[in-house]
C-alpha cells in the first residue's frame, strides 16, 4: 500500500500553498482509481497547518516508515514536515510554495504545483543531510543576531512578509537601529576562538536563505558539514554597505565576515539574544550551543536528475 500525508500551510506564499492544494487533491481520487485498477492500494490524508498551531503539528493517522510526507509550503513548513519525517523514518516530499523556498530550490524542484507533485510520486530519494543545534532540527540554515531579529520583525507585519524578500530588506535598516552586537567564542576540538561586535551568526545547511541571500554560499546539505557565518566588527553604516552582496556571495572578501566549515562544533555566547531563527521559524537561544551536523539523516524525494547529476 502507498500512502500519502500533506501537510499543507494555506497561508504560504499569499496564498499559493492553498492553491496548490487545490489543484493537487483535485488529482488525487483520479490517481487513487488508476492505483487500484493495478491490485495496489492507495491512500492519502491531510492536515492544515497555521501560525496559532503549536508544533510539532499533529497528523490525522500516524506515520509509517514507507509513507511519504509532503510539505506544501514555504521553507518553515519544510521544516516542520522534516521533524515529523525524522520521527518516523518516512521519506519527505516537497511542493514548493513559500516565498523564498531556498531549500527546495538547492534540489532544483519545480515551482510549478502538480509538476512538483509529479516529483515526488516519481522522483528518487536522496539520502540529506540534518543540523541538530542543543537537540532542535535545522534543515537548510538559520541562525541568531541581526537575521533572526529582522525575521521576528516581519513575522509581526503581516504586509512586510507579503513582500517576500523585499520585506527582509526594507525591514533590516528599521531592525538596525536597537540593534545590540554580542561576543561569541566558537570552540571546535582543542581550539576556541572568541569574536566580539558580533552582529550575526548564520548556521547553513544550504547555502542561502530569506529568499536567495547567499550567507552561505559554499554550503551544501550533502557533505557531512555545517557552514557557519559569522559577522564581527562591523558598524550599523557599514552592515547596510555590505548587506547587498549578500545576495551576490561576495560579502565572505570582506575581512569582518569569517567563515567556518565543521562536524561539530560548540558557542557559548556573552548574554542572552532575543531571537533566534531556524528556518525561518522563531525559536529560544541558550547562551550555550552544540551544533552538529547529522549525516544523510532525512530521505528527502527529489527529481531524478538531481540525483544523477549528483552521483559521483
Amino acid at each position: 500500500m502507498r500512502r500519502l500525508h500533506f501537510l499543507v500551510n494555506p497561508l504560504a506564499g499569499r496564498g499559493k500553498a492553498l492553491k496548490a492544494w487545490e489543484q493537487i487533491s483535485a488529482q488525487l481520487p483520479r490517481l487513487q482509481q488508476a492505483v487500484e485498477n493495478t491490485d495496489q492500494t492507495f491512500s492519502y490524508t491531510h492536515t492544515f497547518v497555521g501560525k496559532n498551531q503549536p508544533a510539532p503539528f499533529p497528523l490525522l493517522s500516524p506515520l509509517l516508515a514507507d509513507d511519504i510526507l509532503v510539505a506544501i509550503g514555504g521553507d518553515g513548513s519544510v521544516h516542520h514536515s522534516a521533524v515529523l519525517a525524522l520521527q518516523s523514518g518516512c521519506a519527505l516530499g516537497v511542493v514548493p510554495t513559500g516565498t523564498g523556498n531556498d531549500f527546495a530550490n538547492f534540489f532544483g524542484l519545480s515551482k510549478e504545483p502538480l509538476t512538483a507533485f509529479d516529483e515526488v510520486l516519481n522522483g528518487s530519494t536522496q539520502e540529506v543531510d540534518v543540523v541538530s543545534v542543543n537537540g532542535q532540527v535545522l534543515v537548510n540554515a538559520g541562525g541568531f543576531g541581526l537575521d533572526a531579529s529582522v525575521v521576528h520583525f516581519i513575522e509581526g507585519h503581516p504586509r512586510l512578509k507579503r513582500l517576500g524578500p523585499l520585506g527582509y530588506a526594507v525591514s533590516l535598516p528599521i531592525v538596525l537601529g536597537n540593534f545590540k552586537t554580542f561576543s561569541a567564542v566558537v570552540a571546535k576540538a582543542d581550539r576556541e576562538e572568541r569574536f566580539d561586535n558580533v552582529s550575526l551568526v548564520a548556521i547553513g545547511n544550504g547555502p542561502s536563505f530569506g529568499g536567495g541571500m547567499q550567507v552561505v554560499p559554499q554550503a551544501t546539505p550533502l557533505d557531512g558539514e555545517v557552514d557557519l557565518c559569522i559577522v564581527s566588527g562591523l558598524n550599523k553604516l557599514q552592515l547596510l554597505r555590505v548587506f547587498p552582496s549578500i545576495y551576490r556571495g561576495s560579502h565572505i572578501l570582506n575581512s569582518h565576515v569569517h567563515l567556518r566549515r565543521v562536524a561539530r562544533v560548540s558557542i557559548r555566547l556573552n548574554r542572552e539574544l532575543d531571537y533566534g531563527e531556524f528556518d525561518g521559524e522563531p525559536v529560544h537561544v541558550e547562551r550555550e550551543l552544540d551544533i552538529q551536523i547529522q549525516p544523510k539523516r532525512l530521505k528527502l524525494v527529489v527529481p531524478r536528475t538531481f540525483v544523477r547529476n549528483r552521483l559521483p
